[in-house]
């Protein structure tokens, strides 16, 4: 059985993977309004290019604080 400093310490990174994942769903949807919202304004292709490479990127680094999360939860349903 896991010792409370352990269950504390694992409870502290998913809140913080949490907190990155939330900040990263913000960020793709400010590149995204840069690209389609209101106000956007003309941009060029190579422009919608970059943010929309920038949003897949930031998706794949958001795949894996998801997975990252739930093995964090995993943990701690075992250890309860």
């Amino acid at each position: 059985m896991a010792d409370r400093s352990e269950q504390e310490s694992l409870r502290q990174e998913l809140q913080d993977v949490e907190a990155e994942i939330a900040e990263q769903r913000k960020l793709i949807d400010d590149l995204r309004s840069q690209v389609g919202g209101e106000g956007a304004g003309a941009m060029d292709a190579e422009d919608v290019a970059a943010i929309l490479t920038n949003v897949e990127e930031i998706e794949g680094v958001l795949e894996g604080l998801e997975q990252r999360r739930e093995g964090i939860r995993r943990q701690l349903g075992e250890q309860q």
